[in-house]
């Protein structure tokens, strides 16, 4: 069976207003993947605070933003630069890999260029994917996505202007349903903002 993995932005939310869009699609694991798991305008997201939140509300919380966090503190390791011949490749292959980011989503500001985001944050993206990290902190994602309903939290409301949309997604295999859950508990799928469902297969009511 193929996985599906979900998304959601905590936003400016209320954390019983957060907990309320989980429950609405069933979630049972919030994965973070924020670099930094906290918050200093909306601290009721800190990673302490939102774990006890989610455990009294009967759910998970995982920290994987070592491993799939947009700005990594080190990005220099891990990502198989090298020097000479093999670096020369290597610069290929990062290049590659950009212009297929670029391709795979749409520009949200005024430096990108044709169909993707800016050309350095393409590039930064790139070497993200490359690192053992972050494939490793992907295969542990897809791992509980298979296993329950499981949800990446990062801050940015919307998925199109967030780093779970421009890297994490594109890098996951085709076979993977991703569905985005919107600050109005609707469900996109895809970047597209005209692609929305009201609600999951569970049925349960949109809460306003």
């Amino acid at each position: 069976m193929a996985p599906e993995l979900f998304t959601i932005g905590h936003s400016n939310h209320s954390l019983p207003r957060f907990m309320a869009l989980l429950g609405m699609h069933a979630i049972e694991l919030v994965c973070d993947v924020r670099s930094t798991p906290y918050s200093r305008f909306n601290p009721q997201f800190n990673r302490e605070t939102l774990q006890a939140a989610l455990k009294a509300g009967g759910m998970d919380y995982l920290y994987l933003g070592s491993a799939l966090g947009g700005k990594p503190r080190d990005r220099g390791r891990g990502t198989g630069t090298a020097t000479g011949s093999e670096g020369t490749r290597d610069r290929g292959a990062v290049t590659e890999i950009a212009v297929g980011f670029r391709c795979r989503t749409r520009g949200t500001g005024s430096g990108a260029t044709g169909s993707g985001y800016p050309t350095e944050e393409a590039a930064r993206f790139a070497l993200i994917a490359k690192s053992d990290r972050f494939r490793a902190g992907l295969e542990l994602l897809l791992k509980e996505a298979r296993r329950r309903r499981t949800a990446m939290m990062c801050a940015e409301q919307d998925p199109a202007r967030c780093h779970r949309g421009l890297l994490i997604c594109p890098s996951l295999p085709a076979e993977v349903t991703v569905r985005h859950i919107l600050s109005d508990g609707s469900l996109r799928q895809g970047l597209d903002a005209g692609t929305r469902t009201p609600s999951d297969d569970h049925g349960q009511p949109a809460l306003f």
